[in-house]
Formats: structure tokens, C-alpha cells, sequence
């Protein structure tokens, strides 16, 4: 990524928050030039937060936690699992911080969408404090599998609506912030199959 580029995304994310991102939630050059090549190159949104994170400069040891998962029996297993643990939801939180950031930055998706998906994690991992690997896997599921379908979906939509002549607030410039909403809004299906019924 340019240093221009680089500057303008900082310029932009003052402009919207009103300050510049606290040193652990800034994203390095790095991590920008990676993030804006996923996005544009891949057409996706998805960061392992097992490997990405704050402070990128100095990142980052594999982090692993313990995690019950079920199997195909529909058992519940211990196993190993790349993440941020829990202090669980803390330390996701740092993650994803970082991740806001970059989703401000670059105009992808708006604080209102990111912050109230934050809460929703935020409200399952204090609900069920135990079954974070379950949370968290639903949530890497969710961004890295969910939400190109849901993206998709929304496209088709849009095109209905288009050609339909009905009113859409679907904006073609910011796809992802569409998706996000919906995770948000219009996603529990997923969320209840994922998390509480699984």
C-alpha cells in the first residue's frame, strides 16, 4: 500500500470517529497492505485473528486455547484449537478491533454495523462463558464460509430490486457494509444452528 493511500485511510477514520485509533486497535502498513489485498484481490473480508492482531509489528506467537466442539455424533470433544482464547472474548476483541479499524479506513463497513456485531459476540461469549470455542468458531465460520452467501444473496436482490424499480438501500460501493448489517440483523438462523443449537 502507498503511503498516500496509508494516509488517506488514517484521515478518513478521524474524520468519522473523531480521533485517531488507540495504539493497540491502529493497524500497521503491513497488515493494511494485506487487508486491502484480501479485499480487493480475493473479494473477501475474512482475517485469521489467530494470526492477526494488534501491535502486527510484533506478532505474533500462535495463539491456542481449549475448546469443546461436537462431532459428528453430536458428542462434545476437547480439543486444541488456533485463536485468541478467552480472556476469550477479550482477546478477539482485540482482533476485530483492529479489524474495525481497517473496515473505517478503507470504507468497507460502518462503525454502527461493526460495533453492534461486536455486542452480539459480546452477549454470547457473557451467556455462555464456557462455550467460546463454539462462539468462536461460529464467528471465523461466519466471516471466512457465511458471508460471501449472504453477500451473494444480497446482490441478487439488489438486481431484483433494480430491475423492478423498487427501492433498495443496498449500496454496490460497500457490499460488506450490507453484509454486516445483516449478520447483525437478519442472520439468527445461522447464528442459532451455529451457536445455541448446534
Amino acid at each position: 500500500i502507498s503511503l498516500a493511500r496509508m494516509r488517506e485511510g488514517k484521515r478518513r477514520y478521524k474524520r468519522i470517529e473523531g480521533a485517531e485509533p488507540e495504539k493497540e486497535e491502529a493497524p500497521t502498513r503491513e497488515q493494511c497492505t494485506a487487508f486491502l489485498a484480501i479485499l480487493e484481490d480475493a473479494d473477501s473480508v475474512f482475517l485469521d485473528f489467530a494470526i492477526f492482531g494488534p501491535h502486527g509489528a510484533r506478532l505474533l506467537k500462535a495463539r491456542r486455547f481449549d475448546a469443546l466442539v461436537q462431532g459428528a455424533d453430536g458428542t462434545f470433544h476437547k480439543v486444541e484449537l488456533l485463536g485468541p482464547s478467552n480472556y476469550r472474548y477479550r482477546e478477539w476483541l482485540q482482533s476485530y478491533r483492529v479489524f474495525r479499524t481497517l473496515c473505517i479506513m478503507f470504507a468497507v463497513v460502518v462503525p454502527a454495523w461493526l460495533d453492534r456485531y461486536a455486542r452480539m459476540i459480546q452477549r454470547w461469549a457473557d451467556e455462555y462463558p464456557e462455550a467460546w470455542g463454539l462462539i468462536y468458531q461460529a464467528e471465523v465460520r461466519a466471516r471466512e464460509e457465511h458471508t460471501p452467501d449472504v453477500r451473494e444473496r444480497l446482490e441478487e436482490e439488489y438486481a431484483e430490486a433494480i430491475a423492478t424499480k423498487r427501492p433498495t438501500r443496498y449500496d454496490p460501493k460497500m457490499p460488506w457494509n450490507a453484509v454486516w448489517e445483516a449478520l447483525v440483523m437478519h442472520e439468527s438462523a445461522y447464528w442459532y444452528k451455529a451457536i445455541e443449537k448446534p
